[in-house]
């Protein structure tokens, strides 16, 4: 265990990293954080992200705010009960359920209401140093929160601003441009974000994305007026990790490969591990013990997901959304994607997905 008067070092500020400072200088710690951009979170810039309100985790907001502690204020969650799947074929399926299916939160700098900085507010306030602009060697600290270490996902976002306001989810399928993966649409009252996401390098991605919003109607009819803001570009790192220690060096979000493999989802694990790891400074508790029981299963169904998803063909997502139908509540799409999923070979194919990643190295 750590002494409350030794400087504890993080490297990075984003989500990870930030809910670690903030947990660490609540207890006391002394806090510094190091990061390599001029602002926390500088490598998201702009953006709306979502978190899933279902399944084992339970209630998004109760986890956040009751269990890892991190006192955001729930104005910064942006419910939404209904959620838009398209096929290739542009079939529809709307998923609704009673309660929020997920929340959207605004991300990066650029303004005060996002995740990023309220967190960042909360350190601070809270007592933890930042120092931005700042290279530190992973050796050098006691928290590394340095984001993804190489690409497994790729992804392109084109960031709108709307004269009208919306709130909308939707999550468009088709192998022909995003192989692996799928485009969304996430609408933030006059925000709006479209992006592609997928699991084969593809260096013109940007161009890609570009030229779907002026051709695909689903896309061009909701940027009609709309103004580009910005238009960024990331990579996602998934991995399973047996160990998130590194010679006493706890490695949390992305620099552990805390995604889940299945959509790219994050941000939980992100404020989850950051947590687990100042609380293991704090109490001298195992690190890896803390993540393994909060989400170690959450990781290894995601990468059960990722085998089907991989071998995904444009036929397979027609017949698994004309399965759900046109209209369908939460519960049972839930239940019966599950059903789908198993009933596919390629689920079976787990250990050796798995197998193939250790020997490629990307564990």
């Amino acid at each position: 265990m750590l002494r409350k008067n030794m400087d504890i070092k993080v490297i990075g500020a984003g989500l990870s990293g930030l809910s670690a400072a903030f947990t660490l200088a609540k207890s006391g710690f002394e806090v510094t954080v190091y990061e390599l951009g001029r602002k926390p979170s500088s490598r998201i810039i702009t953006g709306i992200q979502g978190f899933k309100n279902f399944g084992k985790r339970g209630k998004i907001l109760w986890k956040i705010r009751k269990d890892l502690k991190l006192p955001i204020s729930s104005k910064y969650f942006l419910p939404l009960k209904r959620g838009t799947l398209l096929s290739p074929s542009f079939r529809e399926c709307e998923i609704y359920s009673r309660e929020p299916i997920f929340y959207l939160v605004k991300r990066g700098f650029l303004s005060e209401d996002t995740i990023d900085m309220q967190l960042y507010f909360l350190a601070r306030d809270a007592g933890a140093k930042f120092i931005f602009n700042k290279r530190m060697e992973e050796r050098e600290g006691n928290i590394v929160a340095s984001g993804p270490r190489k690409g497994v996902l790729w992804a392109s976002v084109m960031h709108f601003e709307n004269e009208e306001e919306g709130n909308e989810a939707l999550l468009y399928y088709n192998n022909n441009y995003a192989e692996g993966g799928y485009i969304w649409v996430f609408r933030y009252q006059n925000l709006m974000d479209i992006g592609i996401l997928t699991s084969k390098r593809d260096k013109f991605l940007p161009q890609k994305l570009r030229k779907l919003i002026s051709r695909l109607k689903p896309l061009k009819e909701r940027t009609g007026r709309a103004k580009l803001i910005l238009h960024t570009h990331g990579i996602g790192f998934y991995d399973i990790p047996s160990s998130a220690r590194r010679d006493g060096r706890c490695y949390v979000g992305e620099a552990a490969g805390f995604l889940n493999a299945s959509k790219g989802e994050g941000m939980y694990y992100a404020l989850a591990s950051g947590c687990l790891a100042a609380k293991s400074i704090i109490t001298g508790e195992d690190y890896d013990k803390l993540w393994k029981k909060e989400f170690k299963e959450e990781l290894v169904e995601g990468f059960k997901k990722r085998t089907v998803w991989e071998r995904m063909k444009n036929k397979d997502y027609e017949e698994m959304i004309g399965m759900l139908g046109s209209r369908i509540s939460l519960e049972e799409y839930r239940e019966k994607v599950r059903k789908w999923m198993k009933s596919k070979p390629a689920v079976l194919l787990y250990p050796f997905f798995l197998m193939k990643w250790k020997l490629l190295g990307k564990l």
